[in-house]
């Protein structure tokens, strides 16, 4: 049970670090060209949605 509370715990400090960072880089690049900015959160979502399928596939849930 400690290394599960502990394993979780990492897991949001490096979520959170993450998170922070990526909203200050974000929030920099908003503010310099919002175009790019549409651009580049639409294939990352795309990117992401393939990933999410191609997972589904190997594991067999579709």
């Amino acid at each position: 049970m400690k290394t599960t509370t502990m394993s979780m715990a990492k897991g949001i400090a490096v979520g959170m670090t993450v998170g922070a960072a990526l909203g200050a880089a974000g929030s920099k690049m908003a503010q310099t060209n919002r175009r790019q900015l549409k651009k580049t959160a639409d294939k990352t979502l795309r990117a992401i949605g393939s990933a999410m399928d191609s997972l589904s596939d190997m594991m067999g849930q579709r």
